[in-house]
């Protein structure tokens, strides 16, 4: 017996969407995550300059990447032509 996923629209914006998927398999799910990803412009930070580091954590183990991933935290926007 197949299971036909139902996906309900809840709220439609220009820069948004938000929907309840319901009776699905992780598989059908992840699939739709992986083209959402896929098809959303997103931006990254490639390069950054501390000028002054006074953060509690020993550089030894793993700063750099803390502040990448902090980093990495905001949401970034851009302007589309």
């Amino acid at each position: 017996m197949t299971v036909t996923p139902k996906l309900t629209l809840t709220s439609l914006q220009p820069d948004s969407i938000t929907f309840t998927l319901d009776e699905y398999s992780l598989s059908y799910a992840d699939s739709l995550r992986r083209v959402s990803i896929a098809k959303v412009a997103t931006l990254a930070i490639d390069i950054g300059d501390v000028r002054a580091d006074t953060s509690p954590f020993d550089r030894r183990r793993g700063t750099d990447e803390y502040l990448a991933h902090r980093l990495d935290i905001p949401r970034l926007d851009r302007q589309t032509d």
